[in-house]
């Protein structure tokens, strides 16, 4: 990593990396994976008060103001219109996996592979309880409920998600 300024100090956590990248504070030489794979020994991993002032006065009203955002955009534009001519069937904002080179494979196709994926790393059973939050229009819960037979509540903040994802559970 490479710095800009010299007067930033050693970052409290990758919060602080996130937001001095984006001011143009820091740069990256190299693959930015590679460097966050690394991060542990760069970044202090411990609550200072710079940490709780950054938490509360920067991250936590960004979610706020996002969160309170997406909710309302959701009442405005018709979900049910809109949203699946882009995102596909399963409204899910995932990417795809894709399973084999040179295989041809659907979106949905690459979005259940996406689901099994994530579910396979949960290793859910159906005695298992599942929490989804910020679950949009719960693929994944829905999903998780129908192929694992687990126990699975979503939490999404946008009332249009809420009634399609309502809606698809009962048609599922």
């Amino acid at each position: 990593m490479k710095r800009r300024t010299t007067d930033y100090g050693r970052p409290e956590c990758v919060l602080t990396i996130h937001d001095a990248y984006f001011e143009g504070k820091i740069d990256f030489n190299g693959d930015v994976l590679d460097i966050l794979e690394e991060r542990h020994d760069w970044i202090k991993m411990i609550m200072t008060p710079e940490l709780f002032k950054y938490v509360f006065a920067n991250f936590l009203p960004e979610v706020i103001v996002h969160s309170q955002f997406q909710d309302e955009e959701q009442e405005v534009i018709s979900m049910n219109d809109t949203y699946p001519l882009f995102l596909g069937p399963r409204t899910i904002y995932a990417s795809g996996v894709i399973l084999g080179a040179g295989k041809d494979a659907s979106l949905e196709e690459l979005q259940d592979n996406t689901l099994r994926f994530v579910c396979s790393k949960l290793s859910l059973k159906p005695e298992d309880r599942l929490l989804d939050v910020g679950c949009g229009w719960g693929t994944l819960a829905t999903y998780a409920a129908k192929n694992y037979s687990c126990d699975v509540t979503g939490i999404t903040l946008g009332k249009n998600q809420t009634k399609f994802s309502q809606d698809q559970r009962r048609h599922s």
